[in-house]
């Protein structure tokens, strides 16, 4: 996900964690199909970009698969996890921590 979509994440869902400093995110769902779907709307971005269309299509995949239907981003990861994703800010100010806890 783009560092600056950030804030539109936090608006489309609470139960998604984004860390962006380990470029990693997880999802706190009370069902395990609506973690994968949580998770797998992430990997859609920027295809379902804004904040409300992703709530749309949330709350539309989470009604089918109340009727016992099983739309395919809730049976597992629809991606590949890729590697390198932590934010590349530089590190500031590791010296003088450094010395001020020695």
């Amino acid at each position: 996900m783009p560092l600056d979509r950030y804030d539109d994440m936090a608006q489309y869902d609470g139960s998604v964690v984004v860390e962006r400093t380990t470029g990693m995110f997880s999802a706190r769902c009370d069902k395990e199909e609506a973690n994968f779907l949580a998770v797998n709307r992430l990997t859609m971005w920027p295809a379902v970009s804004a904040p409300q269309p992703g709530r749309a299509f949330y709350a539309d995949t989470v009604s089918k698969l109340m009727r016992g239907e099983k739309p395919p981003y809730t049976q597992g990861l629809q991606f590949r996890a890729p590697a390198g994703t932590a934010d590349p800010d530089a590190r500031q100010a590791t010296e003088f921590v450094g010395t001020w806890f020695a």
